[in-house]
């Protein structure tokens, strides 16, 4: 496993723009699908941009790969800044038009959406296959939860989480971030300013495309 990950980050900085380096990029992403633990955005923007020169190498299954695994990271921003390398027709077609909408629904907080969406045929049976999806948004709406709540009813509470009141009780017994609970609510710990707001373990970051990646990026694409 270290030896793909450690050729995809050296192609990708030594070869961004060469066609032979896709083959080692998707193998990649292919292990991480499975791992769900090996996780390099350098190494995802570079296939995504590749896909963006070599169109005809385009693997849509591969790129809603790569936005679910993005997604598995927020509160950062790597969503935005990989869902920006994908072509508009693209984002119009399935499965990526339903990641699209899921991101839609977690950036405004509509939670009971994003589940309605993630649980469709196609999305559901695509997400299983991801190694600790659901988990990872969990966390990212119980961050989000916490940080405007001090109760909430426990009905909401599993709506907002797509929980079961079965699940819902197994739960709650191993987050960190809720005080106690009752039939009734769910009380959250008191955020405080050292209170770190996001998944566990995995920092906020800012992502985007550098300016002079931009322009080589674009030059590229038009002279294909």
């Amino acid at each position: 496993m270290a030896s793909i990950v450690e050729s995809a980050r050296e192609l990708s900085l030594q070869k961004p723009y060469d066609k032979t380096t896709i083959a080692k990029l998707e193998e990649y992403v292919i292990s991480i699908k499975k791992s769900g633990d090996i996780y390099d955005f350098d190494v995802l923007k570079c296939l995504l941009k590749l896909y963006g020169v070599y169109p005809e190498e385009s693997k849509s299954e591969l790129i809603a790969t790569i936005l679910c695994l993005s997604l598995m990271k927020l509160p950062s921003t790597d969503f935005l800044c990989l869902a920006c390398l994908i072509p508009a027709k693209s984002q119009k077609k399935e499965p990526l038009k339903t990641i699209l909408q899921c991101a839609d629904n977690l950036e405004r907080c509509t939670f009971v959406e994003f589940w309605e969406n993630r649980n469709n045929e196609s999305m559901k049976t695509f997400t299983n296959s991801l190694n600790g999806f659901d988990s990872s948004i969990r966390k990212h709406i119980i961050n989000s939860l916490q940080g405007t709540y001090r109760n909430i009813s426990i009905e909401q509470f599993n709506k907002a989480l797509g929980l079961t009141a079965t699940e819902s009780a197994e739960f709650v017994k191993k987050c960190d971030s809720i005080d106690n609970t009752n039939k009734d609510v769910v009380t959250f710990k008191i955020v405080t300013s050292d209170t770190v707001i996001g998944n566990v373990n995995v920092k906020q970051q800012n992502r985007s495309l550098r300016y002079d990646e931009t322009i080589k990026f674009l030059d590229l694409v038009k002279q294909e």
